[in-house]
Formats: structure tokens, sequence, C-alpha cells
């Protein structure tokens, strides 16, 4: 095995913690959490946060933070909001309901939470008859890679106060998250922020060990209690404190975060070289390539990583995270071996390739495609609404006889990717490029960019002077395209659909 790419916890730890505990090994030291490293280390924090009243508990690791601050804060009849994909959700085993709380989860491809969401599942609550939501469950950054921007977060902070939930952010990838490219978060922010969050130290050079941040005075009180009855108390308490507080001497917490993400990168770039899609964009130590399973079974020979989701019967996304220590050497090596397996393309093939897309409209057959690459498209990042139905469900009555057109991309003949023009009645634009879905197996082929110009085209066939879309800020390869294709934002328009948070135009004449 050249390289193991499974998780951020292979390596033992930074060698700043492993001479600190050598040094201090025969100090003689209070037990419980009250020798004077683990008093050093929590002041380190909270001077940082500059927020003198935060509490901070050291416990060993996360699926025990987890489960101590839901099982300490709710009371027995009070659950938990968190996404589906949440670590509390698929990965503890059943802790969170052990301790007698249920998680209400919310389906969302991204992995992170929004306002919506939230009022989503309060709607659902009966009261007696079901359990009363009482927190917030998110993760920075979240467990499919992606992060909380400052504004996101007091989006969310601001909602969860005025509807009285408490709002937990789960931090075991925490140094990631804050060090990702335009996240803007800073710890002083996660203590104005959250009720409480924990600060992960396992994943970011740490031997073991994370730090629960309680910010909210009113939660503190008695929470050691808990810690000791759930026998997380650790009675040589220094050996975590000696380790937090190496790390958050001279940044070090942040600069191992900052390297974990920068070999994320690298691996991406790489990986993108060679023409292979995402099932999401590497925004943190985590990246989600697709590969053929031919491929796959190749290169696992030589690296260690997971299969993350089929994606059909001949590709899968697989998960490759990087971490504090990752030698960017390894990342050459892995992309050296990965294009001795990728399938080379020759320029004869390259031409064929290209020529097997062709751009065509609408026909009745295509209707159960129209809807499947949509419906996969708008589950895979978000929820289908009442709006899709309509369009999908009857695209020859909602958009053609209303005298809209739909474009449809073929590979080797089989529809591949749609694209809808809507025309617009009552509204201050002409038509509206819409409902652009590709199948996450031709993705890299620059098929969006091909429907895109059609529809364009078609525009201004029909006399069009303006074509609008909404979309959502998330979807960073679909705003780059629309701007590639020459749409700019605009502000003031109110959308049907939930998931919209952004508006754009292009002018065509």
């Amino acid at each position: 095995m050249k390289y193991n790419f499974k998780n951020d916890y292979t390596k033992g730890c930074h060698p700043n913690i492993l001479t600190a505990l050598a040094e201090s090994n025969f100090t003689v030291e209070e037990g419980y959490g009250a020798d004077t490293y683990s008093l050093a280390a929590a002041k380190l924090i909270t001077d940082k946060m500059e927020h003198p009243s935060a509490a901070v508990y050291f416990v060993s690791g996360g699926t025990q933070a987890n489960l101590l601050v839901i099982s300490a804060l709710l009371r027995p009849y009070e659950s938990v909001i968190a996404a589906e994909t949440a670590h509390i959700q698929v990965h503890e085993t059943g802790a969170i309901e052990a301790t007698g709380h249920r998680i209400q989860t919310v389906n969302t491809a991204d992995g992170k939470l929004r306002v919506q969401d939230i009022q989503d599942k309060l709607d659902l609550f009966e009261e007696v008859h079901t359990t009363m939501p009482r927190m917030v469950y998110i993760s920075n950054s979240t467990e499919v890679g992606t992060f909380y921007t400052k504004d996101e977060l007091k989006a969310l902070s601001a909602y969860c106060k005025e509807k009285g939930l408490l709002l937990f952010l789960d931090g075991a990838r925490l140094a990631s998250g804050l060090m990702a490219k335009n996240s803007g978060l800073t710890l002083k922010d996660l203590g104005v922020y959250t009720d409480v969050f924990y600060i992960g130290g396992t994943k970011t050079g740490a031997l073991l060990g994370e730090a629960i941040v309680i910010n909210n005075q009113s939660l503190q009180q008695n929470f050691k209690y808990n810690i000791k009855q759930r026998g997380a108390l650790l009675a040589k308490g220094r050996l975590l404190g000696i380790q937090f507080l190496e790390l958050f001497k001279d940044d070090l917490f942040f600069k191992l975060g900052d390297h974990a993400n920068q070999a994320a990168q690298k691996l991406h770039q790489g990986i993108k070289a060679l023409g292979y899609a995402f099932l999401t964009e590497t925004q943190t130590n985590q990246s989600f390539p697709i590969f053929p399973n031919e491929v796959i079974a190749k290169i696992n020979q030589d690296y260690a990583f997971y299969v993350w989701k089929k994606i059909d019967d001949q590709f899968s996304a697989v998960r490759l995270v990087t971490c504090w220590a990752t030698d960017f050497n390894a990342v050459d090596e892995f992309i050296k071996d990965l294009t001795l397996v990728t399938p080379p393309v020759k320029d004869k093939e390259k031409n064929a390739l290209s020529g097997a897309i062709e751009i065509v409209d609408y026909q009745p057959k295509y209707n159960a495609s129209f809807r499947a690459l949509n419906e996969e498209w708008i589950s895979n990042y978000f929820k289908m609404e009442a709006k899709d139905y309509e369009s999908l469900d009857q695209p020859e009555a909602y958009i053609l006889a209303k005298g809209g057109h739909i474009k449809v991309a073929l590979f080797n003949n089989e529809p591949v990717g749609v694209c809808a023009l809507i025309k617009l009645t009552n509204h201050a634009y002409d038509y509206e490029l819409a409902k652009m879905a590709v199948s996450p197996k031709v993705q890299g082929k620059n098929i969006g960019y091909l429907l895109g110009q059609a529809i364009v085209e078609k525009a201004k066939s029909l006399g069009a002077t303006t074509l609008y879309l909404e979309s959502n800020t998330i979807l960073k390869p679909a705003i780059n395209l629309y701007h590639k294709l020459g749409f700019e934002r605009v502000e003031g328009h109110t959308s049907p659909y939930e998931r919209s948070d952004i508006q754009m135009l292009l002018h065509l004449k």
C-alpha cells in the first residue's frame, strides 16, 4: 500500500505534541482536568475567541462530544434537527438515540442546513404528540466536504434564537472548515453565533481529543457532572490539555487545517486535469471524484480510500481524504499512478467523442429522460418541489404549449443532458433558461455549455431581448458556466423555488 486516503486520522500526532508530552512526563499535576496544562489550554482558546465567559471541556473523541452535548442539553422529550448525512445520524451507532433523543433528518445533498430546512421540521411539530425540536446540529466542515460561510452561520444563529432553538456545531474538521477559501468564519465568530461547538483535535494533529466549548452561560452549570457520569472525565486530563495547548500555540491548529486543504486542492486539480468529474466541488480536505469502476479496482490496489456512492453500473464516486500531515509527494504519486490506469484517449478518439455529442430538439420519446435527469440532479443537491413536478410531469403542456422549447444533449444517441427555454408571462423578462441537468457520468465534456449556447441561440431566434435564470450559489460550477455564457446577477425578484438564492440575466441585444 503506497498511501492511505481513507481518513484524516491515519497518522499519530504532530511532533510538537510528542515533544511536549515527553517533556512534561514527570511533572506532578492535579487530575480530572484541573492540571495547569488543561487550564492554560482552555484560557488560550477563550482568549483567541475573545470570549472569556465561554467554558471549555476536554474529552477524548467526536462521538463522545456529540453524545455528551446532546444528552446534557436536551430534555427527554426533545429532539435534534440534522442533515441526513450528519455524523450523529450515519456514523455513531445510534449513540444519540441510545440516550433517548430522536434525530430529525433533512435531505440535503451538500450536507448543510438552511433556515427553510429547519422551518419545514418545525411545521411538522404537533404539540404533546411528537418530540419537540430543541436543537439544530451542523458540522463544519460537513461530512461531504462543504463548509459554512459567516453569513450562513449568522442566518442560522438568528433564526435559532428567534425560534428558541440551540445551535450546536460539530467541529471534528473545524480547522479545515475555517481555513476553507471564502469561508470568512473565525473562532471568534463561533463564540458569537453558536450556543456550543467543539474543536476537533483528533483529525488535526492530536493523538486524540476534542474541546467542547459552551458559549451560552445558561448551559454551563453542572455540565462536568454529565461528563463524569458518561465516563468521559479522564483522571489524567493533562494528556488532553497538553495537546490543545500545543495546537493553539502559534496558530498551529489553523496551519495544519490549511495544509490538509492545500493537499486536497492539489489532488483535485490533478484529477480534474485527467478529465474526471466530481460529485461535489473540493472545498476542504475531502474530495469526491467520479471514476470508472475498472479504474477504481486498479488504483485501489496501491491506495486505500472509500467508495462513497454508486453513480451507475459503470461509474462510482470515491472519497479521498487528506490530512494535517499528507505528503504532497504522495499526492503527486497518486496522480501519476491514476494517469497510468486512465484509458488513453488518442486525438482521433477525442474527435469521435466530441462528434458523438449532439444537441437536438425535444421529442415525446425524451419525456422520461427529461424528468429523470432533472430529478436526479435536484435530489442530489436539494429536494423536489411542487413547481418541479408541474414542469417535469407534463413538459409538453407546461413548457412547449406555452411558447417554450427544450433542448436535449445526446451522447452516442443516449439522452445525457437537457435544458428548457420557458416563455415568461407577467414578468419583466422574455424567457427563462431552466431545468438544465447533465448526467454525472458525462460531466467534464462541456455538455452544459453546449446546451446553454443552444438555448441562448434559440432565444435570439425568437426575438428575445432578455434571458433570465434562477440558481443557487452553492452550485459554483453552474454559476461559473452562466457567467461564461454572459449572464450577470440581478436583484429584487421573488422565486417560486425555495432553493433559489440567486437570479441572473443575459441581455441578448
